[in-house]
């Protein structure tokens, strides 16, 4: 791999997160303050989900966002199918397993954008 890829995929990275940080933020936000009514950790319960929502959203936004603006060719359907997917496996792991919250959050932030960057290259056609 050279080294002007491994700087590319480090970037299109960071750009993901931080476009999933901006949409996720916000969204946080605004479910802290709408549950804030319902119960004595509604503003808590809000927040996470906010953030669930808006996190995998503006992740994909980035990965579109940045393949449009350095001219990538990739698939905008796996991309999103990846989104989903990454979402479905956060959410039974969560669940199921039952893992410490630190590490959960940790896979949350960092595969997100890992596997919905793979998802996008992986819809190429290869000759």
């Amino acid at each position: 791999m050279k080294q002007t890829d491994m700087l590319g995929s480090l970037l299109h990275f960071l750009f993901c997160v931080l476009v999933g940080l901006a949409v996720g933020v916000p969204l946080a936000m605004v479910g802290a303050n709408s549950f804030a009514h319902i119960a004595i950790y509604g503003s808590i319960l809000g927040a996470i989900i906010g953030m669930l929502a808006g996190y995998p959203i503006g992740v994909f936004i980035g990965v579109v966002l940045f393949a449009k603006l350095q001219k990538i060719k990739g698939s905008i359907m796996w991309a999103l199918g990846a989104t989903i997917i990454a979402t479905v496996i956060f959410a039974a792991v969560f669940e199921l397993l039952k893992f410490s919250p630190v590490l959960l959050w940790t896979y949350f932030f960092f595969s997100f954008p890992i596997i919905t960057i793979i998802g996008f290259n992986g819809g190429l056609k290869r000759k």
